[in-house]
């Protein structure tokens, strides 16, 4: 018998500033935020299948943490919230690749930290390329913000969401803008 917990059960859409988010949950909490301008509709149609075949208490239980991050990820946008606290269903496993994930939620709201510094902080300070294959791979974006991790030369570097979206996230936590959805 497989376990039923970790299938995405419940998808939700926002559109925000940079562009239209998919939320992506199981019962446990929220496993994907995809930006949907990126997301490949093969994966998209696999999701929604998904939660089409979930039965009906994973897909209560799996929408209540959906309305809960999109609640706190519009709230984000709106300079009402700094942090998140909605439940999480990943990163899995217990490599580097994951654990340095898992640190990106200790970047403070409004900071930035290196990659290398990243590497650092997960317990191998020559894994700098790791390090931004953990970024360029994470799942759960904005939640776990990537978007604070930068190069050591002071550029951007590569977001998920692309370089205008990274750029907007950190200008809007360092200047405090709030500014209007586009929905794309």
């Amino acid at each position: 018998m497989s376990d039923s917990s970790h299938i995405v059960a419940a998808v939700a859409e926002l559109a925000t500033a940079v562009g239209t988010l998919v939320v992506s949950a199981t019962p446990n909490g929220i496993s994907r935020v995809d930006f949907k301008h990126r997301m490949n509709p093969f994966v998209e149609k696999g999701m929604a299948r998904l939660f089409e075949d979930a039965d009906a208490g994973l897909r209560d239980e799996a929408q209540k943490w959906a309305d809960m991050a999109v609640e706190q990820i519009d709230e984000y946008f709106m300079l009402e919230r700094d942090m998140f606290d909605v439940p999480l269903d990943g990163p899995h496993g217990d490599g580097f690749r994951e654990h340095a994930q898992r640190l990106l939620a200790q970047i403070p709201y409004g900071s930035t930290i290196t990659y290398t510094e990243l590497a650092e902080m997960a317990g191998s300070p020559d894994a700098v390329r790791a390090a931004g294959t953990a970024c360029a791979t994470n799942p759960l974006p904005l939640l776990l913000p990537c978007h604070r991790v930068v190069r050591t030369d002071g550029r951007m570097g590569a977001y998920l969401g692309g370089e205008a979206a990274k750029k907007h996230l950190l200008r809007m936590e360092a200047e405090g803008l709030v500014t209007p959805c586009n929905g794309s």
